[in-house]
């Protein structure tokens, strides 16, 4: 968290420490959506996973992602036609209190913080 405050009120005095911090999961654009829920499960200790089911769909987008956490789930809720990385996100972030999310879209590149 302090590398996070510290890199917002000096960018580019804190740019190096900021981008090399082994806290941040970065997510590409063309990652599968499984993948990035696999990526924020990798920083969460066991108990705090987040299990998923990757479903075939019949809708264009092909696959329907339900999210269970502490026996409660839910069906990422995307178009029709497609999956979107922001949703897989906003999902995530939904089922765990440990994450919270700072939004920057940098040369396509969505970057998250696991704060404490």
């Amino acid at each position: 968290m302090d590398m996070i405050r510290s890199f917002l009120v000096a960018p580019s005095k804190n740019r190096d420490e900021f981008w090399e911090n082994d806290e941040l999961i970065w997510i590409d654009w063309r990652e599968y959506e499984e993948s990035i829920i696999k990526y924020f499960n990798e920083k969460l200790p066991p108990e705090d996973q987040i299990e998923f089911e990757c479903k075939e769909s019949e809708k264009e987008r092909e696959i329907d992602i339900v999210l269970e956490k502490n026996g409660v789930k839910i069906e990422i809720p995307y178009a029709d036609e497609y999956t979107d990385r922001d949703t897989t996100l906003r999902n995530i972030l939904s089922q765990s209190i440990r994450f919270a999310g700072i939004w920057t879209h940098l040369e396509a590149i969505l970057l998250l913080f696991i704060l404490d």
